[in-house]
């Protein structure tokens, strides 16, 4: 339909040479012409928008089928196909090849249509310049190999340019899921350039794609130029006058305008095919990877045993050594057993197998009925306690109340914001890691299943805690007294009130039976229970009597509140409040913590984007396009004068010689004007590739940057996915459309002052339809602006909480698998996805009102424009000759086709430009103090370890109540200090104040007599070491993780590793150290990412060591190791031990006992036991310490 405009023109251009001559045409059908231009107009938009919704839902719908379909894959992968499949590859996968695909899909109507109208339009050319345009036809297929070329090349880097961006998200996610050690470490610098180096290749591959993409909309602008030229050349020497009319001339332009735009958007969608072939690919592969097989684990409800593995072997990967050997293992209904064992033996990976995570090389598992998890590393997902808790189950009061009661939450609900409605953030991020682990108990005792696994689910919590849930939960007398119980613990004083025990030595159960007959055999149980009674002795006394609740000033065990810690994130969620039994919707909780900007797009965002690109490339960019879009202009003009001159309108009077002299003149300056045009826009769209490239290496630079030294309160405020989207779907719409939607803007602005000025000039009369037509479009490009903007700020904030939950998922797999919750969390997600359809329903369908309107005033200006070419005729003087009228329609038509991209581009780019406000939020957040100071102290410092804390206190936010309130201590060189107190008192606070992590509110701290304040952070933080409760390590290998900066030579690594009695099993791999630890360490036991964090404290040995709770979660041998190491490597350094385990800190000099921030006793352990009336007299005796 589209082609009908140049036929329409040539009726028009027709009506207009026909007054010249003595068969004139009456004016009807000149104001008949003007009339069918709007009306083809108007029956285009109204047909094509209609072809363009049945798209727009047909991508929605692959879209989200694809992502739908990467979530649920996502939830039956192997551990091998994990190995193959990064977190980030897998996020990039739902949020940049999904979308590539998808819009394929969408555009690959082109691939038909456009040919076919590109045949017709030279068929159209053929009838009017016969076989002259044969020459331009041949130069256009000339072109399309090396454009096929180009898109074949573009695939190749895409490929490349892909993988590199996955290990980039990858290693982000990382870095930002551990951002709180990396800072106590300071170790910004080494992930910042490890990142860096990974988005400098990446850019290096994204400057290619520009460049090559370039070259393509180059070709595509100077293939017509030179097409028009030979042909012109060729017909005019062809023809035995040398005339060139009017009415052919300008038909052709038009008809190859039209050429020229269809080869464009054949060019743009070679380049989406490129990319969706190269997602199609990945997607492939990734739908490939091999999935857990469900007949890992095989249903029986008629069996004797509740849980059995007969002659079990597994291993972690397919082609890998066996992680468990010859597992035999009968646990029978209604029983509880335990599995004990050394770090490392096995005892989590047997767990695992029993919920089918491990490759089944042998044997069978066999369970009878539903299952619960309890993993070691609770899975916590972003929403309320409750919703964590039910966890998709139906809410029942009663049931509800008795669990959380049991599982000691009561009373903390009691201090929480809004109670049990009150929103975790991503994680746990904002309570405590006896918290985290009492909700994930109390999520499987809710869950009422049959057989219930238990992974060490009392080490994070405090010794009365546990001693409440094993008396009211997991023992003889608990809730789950008529429930199968097999429990991994490393608490040896449970064990006499099991059933039955099974010990676990280097991947196999060595022996078995109950309590009181593996003491009577004397073998590895009675050997290890006589090794660590001692360290038992606190924790052995179940039967005691002790009352649970304490009297006097010391508070009930069981209270345990948000750590103040994270009071910041709780605040954050005060006024979310979510009530599951009324019908939950977690994900309103994004509504609060992702700000969505409204108005229009701050001028300092482009001012930021194009300050990121280069001012000065920038104006020699500025400067070639305006120097293209003058020359085609010229060029128009130019063909206006030819066709209009007199020696060809009078070629009766003109001989052949002179005609042919005057066309070789026109031709020769038409070429000279071709030329300079085709140099000018292959110069600019280049510089401008370079350019893009610069801003978004510069952006990430800015947002990494930047992010690295934000405040550690705003981690614990923004979920890991929020952040996440920035780093790939925010930054992925800069490195491919921000840029060229501008360059495409700025084009067709410049193309617009420029074909107005050449219509004015060919009749004057145009003003009176231009001006109000464009206050028109003005209005109506404003008015879609304002609510398209809106609604695709909208649609990207919607993504967020797809990638969050996407995250969280990926995190809690084995979790989600044990209890069978794969279809909820898959309709959790597609829920999402249907929520941001939403946005982008309404969003496109804005955009269908807009074309309307838009092609309804287009048609409008045409309309008028050939209504005054019309009647300038009926008007003295102003009549128009033939090339004028041909040269102000042929300019009309880019006026309109102008126009509309003008409203188009502008709204592209105002919605992707989103993705640049929304990088420059994040990179704007609120930093910490400088990582350097002028002021340093020597080199040594601190030499003696000597701190003083005069009148300090500090708060999380200004708005927050104090954490540590007027703290006046001296804690005097080569002491060794424990700091215990209730969750909450204000232990965590102190050891985030010497690092700075808390900025003090009045007072200061000195060690050595420097005021920590005045140093930058970096020297600060080098000069402490810290061993955290959760011990954190990245993917790479052991030497990466000890030594980040790679200072330390191997036989030093060695020497560690042999001091934490870690260099046999580190020797053992085939790589040693540069054996793989995996992602978040996940080929190393628990036990054995805390003692390689203890060798990483050894290797930066500093005279100021902080443990803060760091042998919550390990075993009795680990601890002692640990225990034992610090003693004799840290006996010439200060040392803070926070604990709640008393026997690791009843040989320190002092204990410091806190609570509500301040510091209540302040003695020697001998000093504290000796007064009854003291609080750590009451601590000790409720754990039988004392009697």
């Amino acid at each position: 339909m589209v082609l009908l405009n140049p036929l329409i023109q040539y009726l028009v251009i027709g009506y207009s040479e026909s007054l010249l001559t003595d068969h004139r045409e009456p004016l009807w059908k000149g104001l008949l012409y003007c009339f069918l231009f709007f009306l083809q107009f108007l029956s285009y938009a109204l047909c094509n928008n209609l072809v363009f919704l049945i798209r727009m839902k047909c991508r929605m719908r692959v879209r989200s089928v694809l992502t739908a379909a990467v979530y649920k894959k996502a939830l039956r992968l192997s551990a091998d196909a994990r190995q193959k499949s990064s977190t980030g590859e897998i996020v990039n996968l739902m949020s940049v090849d999904t979308q590539k695909i998808a819009l394929f899909v969408d555009q690959g109507w082109v691939f038909i249509a456009v040919p076919v109208q590109i045949c017709i339009a030279i068929y159209m050319l053929h009838q009017l310049m016969g076989n002259s345009i044969f020459a331009g036809v041949a130069i256009m297929l000339l072109a399309a190999p090396i454009s096929f070329a180009i898109g074949i090349l573009q695939r190749k880097i895409r490929l490349k340019t892909m993988k590199i961006k996955d290990e980039r998200i990858k290693l982000l996610k990382e870095v930002l899921s551990s951002i709180k050690v990396i800072k106590l470490y300071a170790w910004e610098p080494s992930f910042d350039n490890k990142v860096s180096l990974l988005r400098e290749s990446e850019v290096t591959r994204q400057r290619t794609l520009n460049m090559l993409r370039a070259c393509q909309e180059s070709l595509y602008d100077i293939v017509p130029v030179l097409v028009t030229g030979v042909t012109f050349a060729i017909y005019t020497y062809t023809q035995p006058d040398h005339t060139l009319k009017a009415s052919i001339a300008f038909v052709a332009l038009s008809l190859f305008d039209y050429v020229k735009d269809a080869l464009n958007l054949m060019a743009q969608r070679i380049s989406f095919f490129i990319m969706a072939t190269v997602s199609v690919t990945r997607l492939a592969n990734y739908f490939m990877n091999d999935e857990l097989e469900e007949s890992n684990v095989t249903f029986d409800l008629d069996s004797v045993w509740a849980f059995e593995i007969a002659n079990g072997t597994f291993s972690h990967l397919k082609d890998s050594s066996p992680v468990l050997c010859d597992i035999h293992l009968q646990v029978k209904e209604k029983s509880l057993t335990a599995i004990v064992g050394s770090v490392g033996a096995g005892k989590s990976s047997l767990l695992a197998a029993a919920t089918g995570e491990l490759y089944k090389l042998e044997g069978s598992v066999t369970r009878k009925g539903s299952m619960a998890l309890v993993a070691q590393e609770a899975f916590i997902v972003n929403a309320s306690v409750k919703n964590n808790i039910l966890i998709g189950n139906e809410y029942n009061e009663e049931l509800y109340s008795k669990v959380v009661d049991a599982c000691a939450l009561v009373e903390d609900f009691g201090v929480l914001p809004n109670g049990d409605n009150s929103i975790i953030g991503e994680k746990g991020i904002n309570i405590s890691g006896g918290q985290k682990q009492r909700i994930s108990l109390a999520r499987a005792v809710y869950s009422n299943a049959d057989i219930y696994l238990l992974d060490d689910p009392l080490s994070a919590v405090d010794v009365h805690v546990g001693k409440h849930i094993f008396e009211h939960v997991i023992g003889p007398n608990g809730l789950l007294k008529d429930k199968t119980r097999l429990m991994v613990t490393h608490g040896l004083h449970w064990l006499p009130q099991v059933d039955e025990i099974y010990v676990m030595d280097t991947g196999r159960l060595t022996e078995h039976g109950s309590y009181k007959s593996l003491i009577s055999r004397d073998g590895a149980f009675a050997k290890l229970l006589k090794e660590f009674s001692k360290d038992e002795t606190e924790e052995s006394d179940l039967d005691t009597g002790t009352s649970y609740e304490n009297t006097g000033r010391v508070e009930s065990p069981r209270k345990s509140t948000l750590k103040r810690e994270n009071a910041s994130a709780r605040a954050a969620t005060d006024n979310t409040a979510v009530r599951p039994s009324q019908g939950s919707r977690d994900s309103d909780l994004y509504d609060e913590q992702e700000k969505v900007q409204t108005g229009t797009v701050s001028w300092s965002v482009y001012k930021a984007y194009l300050k990121a690109m280069g001012l000065k490339m920038m104006s020699i960019c500025v400067l070639c396009m305006l120097g293209s879009t003058g020359l085609d202009l010229t060029y128009s003009i130019w063909i206006s004068k030819w066709t209009g001159d007199e020696v060809f309108q009078n070629s009766s009077q003109a001989s052949a010689e002179q005609r042919e002299s005057v066309m070789e003149r026109y031709l020769i300056i038409l070429s000279f004007i071709g030329l300079g045009q085709m140099l000018t826009v292959l110069s600019y769209t280049l510089l401008a590739a370079y350019c893009f490239c610069q801003a978004s290496s510069n952006l990430h630079k800015f947002l990494l940057n930047n992010i690295l030294k934000a405040k550690s309160v705003f981690f614990d405020i923004k979920p890991l996915g929020m952040i996440l989207n920035r780093f790939s779907k925010d930054i992925n719409t800069v490195d491919n459309l921000v840029g060229w939607s501008l360059l495409h803007l700025a084009s067709v602005l410049v193309g617009l002052l420029a074909s107005i000025a050449g219509i004015i000039y060919a009749t004057p009369l145009f003003i009176l339809a231009i001006v109000p037509i464009t206050a028109l479009y003005v209005y109506v490009q404003r008015y879609y602006i304002s609510s398209g903007r809106q609604l695709r700020r909208l649609s990207s904030k919607a993504s967020s909480p797809i990638y969050a939950h996407f995250s969280e998922t990926l995190n809690g797999c084995q979790t989600i698998r044990a209890y069978g919750h794969q279809e909820r969390f898959m309709n959790d997600n597609i829920n999402k996805i249907e929520k941001q359809n939403m946005f982008r329903y309404f969003d496109q369908t804005s955009s269908c009102w807009l074309a309307v309107y838009m092609s309804a005033l287009n048609g409008l200006l045409i309309s008028s424009t050939a209504l005054f070419c019309v009647i300038s005729a009926e008007i003295p003087g102003f009549h128009m000759p033939p090339n004028m009228t041909g040269l102000a329609l042929s300019l009309v038509f880019q006026v309109t086709d102008v126009l509309s991209q003008i409203v188009w581009n502008a709204s592209t780019v105002q919605t992707n430009v989103v993705a640049i406000e929304r990088i420059k939020e994040y990179a704007e957040v609120e930093k910490e103090a400088g990582w350097m100071a002028e002021i340093n102290p020597d080199s040594d410092w601190p030499s003696a370890g000597k701190l003083e804390f005069d009148n300090y206190s500090t708060r999380y936010r200004p708005e927050l109540d104090l954490a540590i309130k007027h703290l006046s201590i001296t804690i005097k060189p080569e002491e060794k200090v424990g700091v215990v107190g209730r969750t909450g008192a204000g232990k965590s606070s102190l050891s985030l104040s010497l690092f700075r992590m808390l900025e003090a509110e009045n007072g200061c701290i000195k060690a050595d007599g420097v005021d920590i304040s005045q140093l930058g952070l970096h020297r600060l933080r080098n000069s402490l070491t810290i061993l955290p409760q959760d011990p954190v390590l990245f993917s790479g290998s052991v030497r990466d993780n000890l030594d980040p900066f790679a200072e330390s030579s191997d036989e030093k690594l060695w020497n560690v590793l042999e001091q934490c009695e870690l260099k046999s099993f580190i020797s053992e791999q085939p790589k040693q150290l540069s054996a793989e630890c995996g992602e978040r360490g996940q080929n190393l036991s628990v036990g054995q990412r805390q003692l390689l964090c203890l060798a990483r404290a050894l290797l930066r040995k500093t005279k100021i060591l902080i443990m803060d709770e760091a042998t919550a979660a390990v075993d009795m041998k680990t601890d002692d190791v640990i225990q034992k190491t610090i003693r004799s490597k840290f006996s010439d350094c200060t040392v803070l031990t926070i604990a709640h385990r008393l026997h690791t800190i009843m040989d320190c000099d002092r204990i410091m006992v806190m609570g509500e921030g301040r510091v209540l006793e302040f003695n020697s352990p001998e000093n504290l036991l000796t007064n009854q009336n003291s609080l750590f007299y009451t601590m000790a005796k409720e754990a039988g310490i004392v009697s």
